[in-house]
């Protein structure tokens, strides 16, 4: 099979221009995540069935393209709510500095409005932009055409979607994006599907071991992935927690200081600190529960549990399969509950991550 990259067929991902708001949200997730080291996701084996690498190289430019897309898309949206997430709360505290320190009042107000109007800002542009449409759109899309070489062992066809086959041949249906249907009628002029003989023993043989290796690297990512978004998830909220306790600390010393100014007994305490804290910790507090309610980590971490769990029994499956397991049609079933799975979870996460549009009032 003669690979020709230069007809790709490539279409735009909407790629956003560098260097917008990701390192944000990349800086405090970092911050977050310090001290816990998370594995290595692992590589796909390098004994795979040179047909198979040669359709992942055909491939590898549109799924490039697509991953590249999202992974931006999606650091600049996650860096845009974060951004809104956590300059409110200074502008909370501009506002409250301004009454313990009067002299300073009109610059304080000033770095509150500015603060404010650069949020309102921020947010049109994120909701005009459609950056989290471009960001599921674009990582679903490179998905699915990353399991492509999986399917191809079962599809003649040149010129339709390959999920579409499948899924007619099992009685059902499957959403699909017309950028994979224009890369798979490319694959069909090429005859890159023709190239998998399973009938081979030594080619069949090889790709178990692909489709194997495949599903070991993707129940790691995800077992990685739900222990990352856990991890984050616990962080925040005990940080949420304690600026609540300290909250609940400042307003109780608040209270006493103004019982013992009314019982005429000498002040200790620095009240306007203490309202300073008590008003400023609790939109920091907001802030981030706002945070763990937009990223819904805790239902993503859920997600990506539920799927490693299913992939781990389908491998188990794979290592008994019979003899005759190509002929009997049972290798293709449990390729396609496999690759349905995972594109599954493609379409779970876009349709978790649009259910929770972004919204002035978080």
């Amino acid at each position: 099979m003669t690979i020709d990259s230069r007809q790709t067929p490539t279409r735009s991902a909407g790629a956003p221009a560098a260097g917008r708001l990701g390192w944000w949200h990349t800086f405090w997730r970092m911050a977050l995540l310090v001290g816990h080291k998370a594995p290595e996701n692992a590589a796909l084996a390098a004994d795979v069935p040179s047909a198979v690498r040669e359709l992942a190289l055909m491939i590898e430019d549109s799924r490039s393209q697509f991953a590249t897309a999202a992974r931006a898309h999606g650091a600049d949206y996650k860096g845009g709510y974060w951004m809104m997430y956590l300059i409110a709360p200074v502008a909370v505290l501009s506002s409250a500095t301004a009454i313990v320190a009067p002299s300073y009042s009109r610059i304080l107000y000033g770095i509150e409005f500015l603060l404010i109007v650069s949020i309102l800002l921020l947010f049109l542009a994120m909701r005009h932009g459609g950056w989290q449409e471009l960001w599921v759109r674009a990582r679903r899309t490179a998905e699915h055409l990353r399991y492509l070489p999986l399917v191809a062992p079962f599809v003649q066809s040149d010129s339709t979607n390959w999920y579409d086959v499948l899924a007619a041949r099992h009685g059902m249906r499957i959403s699909v994006d017309d950028e994979v249907t224009a890369v798979c009628a490319w694959l069909g002029q090429q005859n890159a599907a023709r190239a998998f003989p399973l009938e081979e023993p030594v080619f069949c043989a090889g790709y178990l071991r692909y489709f194997d290796a495949v599903l070991a690297q993707q129940i790691q990512y995800h077992a990685i992935n739900a222990d990352l978004e856990h991890v984050l998830s616990r962080r925040i909220s005990l940080a949420s927690s304690a600026f609540f306790a300290i909250t609940v600390f400042c307003t109780a010393l608040l209270f006493l200081e103004n019982l013992a100014t009314s019982l005429g007994i000498s002040r200790y305490l620095p009240p306007h600190y203490l309202r300073l804290c008590a008003t400023v910790l609790p939109a920091i507090g907001a802030g981030l529960r706002g945070l763990l309610a937009q990223g819904e980590s805790h239902r993503v971490a859920a997600l990506s549990e539920g799927l490693a769990l299913r992939l781990g029994q389908l491998r188990d499956q794979l290592k008994t399969l019979p003899g005759n397991a190509v002929a009997s049609g049972e290798l293709e079933n449990l390729v396609w509950n496999a690759v349905q799975e995972m594109l599954s979870e493609a379409d779970t996460w876009m349709r978790l991550q649009e259910s929770v549009p972004l919204s002035m009032a978080g």
